[in-house]
């Protein structure tokens, strides 16, 4: 095949100019089912030509169609060029290519990669007199943005000789005698081939990122590698998966990208948070969140408000004031090898994060700007008000008690026929949100800068005016000396979040009685002795705000050949400044309370420094590495929280000076220190045996004096057997295959701080004296919670990396887990924090697949599909059954795992609920719930069509759990109180006689043996079961523009899209609003489906 291009205006076309056209070619189709049927003719890249003084125009397009390479020129170059005479015989392209273009005035380039040669007019020279035949090449490699490669390969096919560009790029080829070929390679990019003769003086060899996965470049600890030869397991997500979704926080658009790792939003409103988990939970009690690290920075995942006042949103994402179109790419540490180069941290996993950086060239203004809405995408089905009032006059009558106004108002005072919607009431409206982003960057070899400034607001589905705001900026300054041997790069970003909430989700409203009057007669709120109404909720006012810093600076020098001497600096911090006001009219008369406010602060800030050394040795059949660093953290953080009361004036509620009375509720400071050493060696036998080693010493001030410092180490192996002669010749259909194995200790150190010291905290006054009292007892011997991870994993590359498929097994083992123990009473104590050998084990399957199922001209399909099979459980626990943890972990069970009673069914005669009581002691025993065979993932798809582009997402979890519930009314989880429920309740008890009814039957009075049947029903397996969901998780639609229109509105890039997030759930839990959300049903605002219409060009 071939392409004309289009005529230049001047000299011939770039490599990458015609790389950019080169992408959007049609390839092959390439679906496992169709590819078994193409003829190995297909894939042949042997020549057989006989041609006399034919066109060279003709004879390329013959040796495309025999080889499926395109052949990229313009006519004006083309139409220079002479008659071709040659006679080929089953030859190699490339064989090919240097007869056919012997003494023709024009040079190409191979891109084996993509099968596309590049033909361009041979540049003028100035002849130089040769004193023999022997002459030399020199030549520089750099990338698109013109940055200089170190380390690239190039190979004189003929000879098979080797040189590796130096620091700068520059390389020398000597003692080259007549024409011939070279092969330029470097890691995550294009290999490329070029034509030399005795002409050539200089090569400006300008690299192009490879489009294959397995040459990505991914990150690991302190470094960078590829999917091709890195040892350990780390997965990747790139910037446009990452801004394809119209998301406030990026870690949401990690969910079901990601192998290994699962995350489920915790609360749908702005700046909610997120919960993330990486190969199961290795602990009983301390955290279990990844270490998440920001351009060499660690970032704390915390929530900002953990020191200060909760609202609406719960939990506040740190995250949530990270810009998401900030970010180039985030990887994932899982194993071992990958992890243990971040010791006491890892155990969790890590979540690198690399921001954007600015590119060599002419400056580029970018400005993107999307707006949209978002509603709640499903509501639980509930009764209506004649289904709700019959559930209640059962309840009366089987408990033969007569309803009045005061233990039954919804059957004797409210309207009889009135029909409240809660849902659509309270959650049922549109949360509108806008975002707006701009980029500045340029640069030239020396120096490159990236500016950006963006801004966000998102609202409620609340009525009234409420949401987040949040504006922020950010900027990244590149700088490399001529020589190349002195670096430095500098980042800062600052965002500045306004929020504006209620202090409670109003959610969980959705569950009052149906025909609840909202207002008197006279207009003003009506109010039942043990309701609330969500209107006077409305009132009760949250406003905080949010200011983050981040910053970052590295210099790097390399004073030898291989030596790389660096220094990373880094520094964060975040406040936050909140206010709760709660006006007397807000609450329920009946419970008399007054007017007050509530005031919190927090701030946080850490820095870190670490100097590391890097040494390379490099030679055509091996690389070594060594890395040896060290790491200096401290972080501190301090919040604050105060009570004002006896206000004169709801209007002065925000005014800390106007309470006539304060009330003190606590004060936190928290210091925290971590100090370690590092090395790390990676091996590379010609990129065929892999070895990497890392170790690690890390000390922490959360630990007793005893155990402070701990070591911690991995290593891993890879062989890449595709690379043998035995599978080239014997397994053509496969271009890669690589086994690998790795083993590492890690640790966790999520847990509070000062836990081995003796607490004392404030005591009530003592003879009008301050008081103190002791709150728990030192253990100096605490020491780290320890994981040890094994994998093994198989990287399979089939048809030219058509299909990737990877394959791991993963085990962790985690121990010396951290709980409170009891102690006798004599010590004055109830508990005591220490070690125990309880033992953590997590395991599973994990499997990845990446297509390219069509890449043509003007039609190409890609496909990503991962899946992950967890199975965990807790091993040993040293007196379980003697421990007051008997009832909440299983020997056997995940730790995590949920319990449950077991349901027996319903009384016939009385409609009493009945369950298991093995001992029978009247209480029934909790037993754990069958695991079935659990497995979560995601697929996603990616088409363009010309100048559209469409991609999409889907999400899915199988999984058992609890699919129901019942709601609550005065604390009481009880069918027939005053509290409506969903339709499910309509299989219920009515009568003597009737049998397999779901629910025992109504009742509304407390203290009877109908009322305590229910005390565990919520928890029992009468809800349990298939708790799976598939989710439409995002789509992208979008259109390119293209025209000389652009050109004279001096538009580089011009780009609508439509996204779409939350589209469509597929499950059996109609009873609660979002099977993800945390909380089954009861009352947590879902996640939203949002639909966002946007704009972005390029100057």
């Amino acid at each position: 095949m071939y392409k004309i291009l289009p005529q230049p205006e001047r000299g011939g076309y770039s490599y990458a100019f015609c790389k950019t056209l080169l992408v959007m070619k049609l390839i092959v189709l390439c679906l496992l089912t169709t590819i078994l049927q193409v003829s190995a003719k297909t894939f042949a890249q042997r020549v057989t030509l006989n041609s006399m003084k034919a066109p060279l125009e003709q004879v390329i397009k013959e040796i495309g169609n025999q080889t499926g390479y395109d052949f990229f020129y313009s006519l004006q170059v083309i139409r220079k060029t002479n008659p071709v005479t040659v006679t080929l015989k089953n030859v190699s392209v490339e064989e090919a290519l240097l007869k056919i273009f012997n003494n023709q005035p024009v040079s190409y380039t191979i891109a084996m990669a993509d099968k596309a040669v590049v033909i361009k007019a041979m540049e003028n020279k100035i002849k130089t007199p040769y004193i023999n035949a022997f002459f030399i090449v020199k030549g520089k490699v750099t990338d698109e943005g013109g940055n200089p490669l170190p380390g690239a390969s190039i190979k004189m096919l003929v000879s098979g000789e080797v040189v590796v560009s130096d620091a700068q790029g520059f390389f020398e080829l000597k003692n080259l005698n007549g024409e011939g070929m070279i092969e330029c390679s470097y890691v995550g990019y294009v290999t490329q081939q070029i034509r030399i003769t005795n002409k050539t003086q200089f090569l400006d060899i300008r690299m192009l990122r490879a489009d294959n996965k397995l040459d990505e470049v991914v990150l690991i600890g302190y470094g960078t590698s590829t999917k091709r030869l890195n040892t350990g397991s780390v997965s990747s997500v790139s910037s446009k998966d990452i801004t394809s979704q119209p998301l406030a926080n990026p870690l949401g658009a990690l969910a079901g990208r990601i192998s290994g790792m699962t995350i489920s939003q915790n609360n749908g409103l702005p700046g909610g948070n997120y919960t993330v988990q990486i190969r199961g939970q290795n602990s009983l009690q301390s955290g279990g969140t990844p270490l998440y690290v920001i351009d060499g920075v660690p970032f704390s995942g915390e929530d900002i408000n953990r020191f200060g006042l909760g609202a609406a949103n719960g939990g506040i994402s740190a995250f949530s004031m990270i810009n998401p179109t900030d970010i180039d790419r985030i990887d994932v540490l899982k194993d071992g090898d990958a992890t243990a180069i971040y010791g006491a941290r890892g155990a969790n996993g890590v979540v690198l994060i690399t921001t954007k950086r600015g590119n060599s060239g002419a400056a580029r203004l970018t400005a993107n700007v999307y707006r949209g809405a978002g509603k709640v995408s499903h509501f639980i089905p509930m009764l209506n008000t004649q289904q709700y009032l019959e559930m209640r006059k059962e309840a009366f009558a089987n408990d033969g008690v007569e309803p009045d106004e005061f233990n039954a108002p919804d059957l004797t005072i409210y309207d009889q026929n009135k029909y409240t919607n809660w849902q659509k009431e309270i959650i049922g409206g549109t949360a509108n949100v806008t975002d707006a982003q701009t980029s500045f960057s340029g640069g030239n070899n020396n120096i490159r800068f990236l500016m950006n400034a963006n801004y966000r607001k998102e609202g409620t589905v609340f009525k009234g005016d409420m949401g987040t705001e949040r504006i922020g900026t950010r900027m990244n300054l590149d700088y490399i000396s001529t020589s190349g041997k002195f670096s430095a790069s500098a980042s800062a970003a600052f965002s500045a979040d306004k929020t504006n909430l209620i202090t409670m989700d109003l959610t969980n409203t959705y569950n009052l009685p149906p025909n609840m009057p909202l207002y008197n007669a006279d207009g003003s709120l009506f109010w039942d002795s043990y309701q609330q109404n969500p209107l006077g909720s409305l009132n009760q006012k949250y406003k905080g705000l949010t200011n983050t810093l981040l910053g970052n600076a590295t210099i790097k020098y390399m004073p030898l050949e291989g030596l790389a001497l660096k220094m990373n600096l880094g520094y964060n911090q975040t406040t936050l400044d909140q206010k709760s006001s709660y006006p007397s009219s807000s609450f329920n008369p009946a419970f008399g309370m007054a007017s007050l406010a509530m005031f919190g602060n927090s701030r946080m800030n850490n820095f870190i420094v670490e100097p590391t050394a890097d040494y390379s040795i490099k030679s055509p059949n091996f690389k070594l590495n060594f890395l040896a660093g060290a790491s200096w953290q401290s972080t501190n953080s301090t919040g604050q929280s105060i009570t004002g009361e006896n206000y004169s004036n709801d209007a002065l509620l925000g005014s800390i000076v106007a309470a006539g009375n304060l009330v003190p509720q606590y004060e936190t400071i928290d210091k925290y220190n971590f100090n370690s050493v590092f090395g790390k060696v990676n091996y590379s036998y010609r990129d065929k045996y892999l070895l990497n080693a890392t170790y690690r010493r890390d000390g922490s001030s959360k630990f007793g004096i005893n155990n402070r410092f701990g070591s911690f180490g991995a290593f891993g192996v890879a062989w890449v057997f595709s690379e043998e002669e035995f599978v080239k010749n014997n397994l053509a259909f496969l271009s890669f295959g690589k086994f690998r194995g790795s083993y590492g200790l890690t640790g966790n150190d999520q847990i509070e701080n000062y836990r081995y010291l003796q607490i004392y905290s404030l005591g009530n006054p003592y003879q009008q004296q301050p008081a103190t009292y002791v709150m728990s007892t030192s253990n100096p011997d605490i020491r780290w919670e320890s994981t040890r991870k094994l994998e093994f994993g198989l990287d399979l590359g089939i048809w030219k990396d058509r299909f990737l498929i990877g394959v791991n097994y993963y085990r962790n083992r985690s121990d010396n887990q951290i709980i409170s123990t009891s102690i006798g009473t004599q010590s004055g104590f109830k508990t005591f924090i220490q070690n125990i050998n309880a033992l953590i084990e997590n395991s599973g399957l994990e499997f990845e697949l990446n297509t390219k199922n069509v890449r043509g001209i003007n039609f190409t399909w890609n496909t990503s599909l991962n899946i992950t099979m967890p199975n965990s459980k807790l091993l040993e626990f040293p007196g379980l059954e003697t421990s007051f943890y008997k009832d909440s972990f299983f020997i056997g069970q995940p730790v995590n795992g949920q319990r449950y009673y077991q349901y027996l069914g319903v009384n016939a005669a009385t409609g009493v609920a009945a369950y298991q009581d093995v001992d029978e002691d009247g209480t029934p025993e909790l037993v754990p719930a069958p695991l079935g065979t659990p497995f979560y993932g995601g697929i996603s798809n990616t088409f363009t069509y010309r100048n559209w582009s469409l991609d999409f997402l889907i999400q899915f979890n199988h999984r058992n759990g609890l699919r129901n519930r019942l709601s609550s009314y005065n604390n009481a989880a009880v069918l027939g109180n005053m509290s409506n429920q969903n339709t499910s309740v309509l299989d219920r008890w009515r009568s003597p006689g009737n049998t397999g009814t779901l629910f025992p039957a109504a009742t509304a009075e407390q203290g009877t043996q109908l009322s305590a049947s229910y005390d565990y029903f919520n928890e029992s397996n009468a809800f349990f079961g298939d708790a799976s969901f598939v989710r439409f998780k995002s789509v992208n639609l979008g259109y390119r523009f293209h025209g000389d229109w652009l050109n004279k509105l001096r538009i580089a890039d011009l780009n609508i899209y439509f996204q779409g997030q939350n589209l469509l759930t597929l499950t059996k839990n109609k009873y609660v609003f979002d099977p993800e959300t945390s909380g089954v049903g009861i009352g947590t605002m879902p996640a939203l489906r949002t639909f966002v219409l946007g704009l972005n060009c390029s100057f």
